[in-house]
């Protein structure tokens, strides 16, 4: 999923997907005024908690949501084939 933030005529996205080729959570941000950062979690929680941190953040440096975006793969598959 993506999500679009902005704050005057600055634009932020916000990534997150679920790699299933290392089973690990990522999440890049893009538009803080330098390269992409893209971060890794190894737990649902540990993303979770960074997902919430960055969300306040971005409430505190006064980025505003303007929408988002599924994105068809990035999705978490599930143990069996069918």
């Amino acid at each position: 999923m993506v999500w679009f933030y902005r704050r005057k005529a600055q634009a932020l996205t916000l990534e997150t997907r679920f790699e299933n080729a290392t089973g690990e959570y990522v999440a890049t941000v893009t538009g803080r005024g330098g390269p992409p950062m893209t971060v890794r979690f190894a737990s649902s929680e540990a993303f979770r908690d960074w997902l919430l941190a960055q969300e306040r953040e971005l409430l505190a440096e006064q980025w505003t949501a303007d929408g988002a975006h599924v994105l068809p793969d990035g999705w978490r598959h599930a143990p069996w084939k069918l």
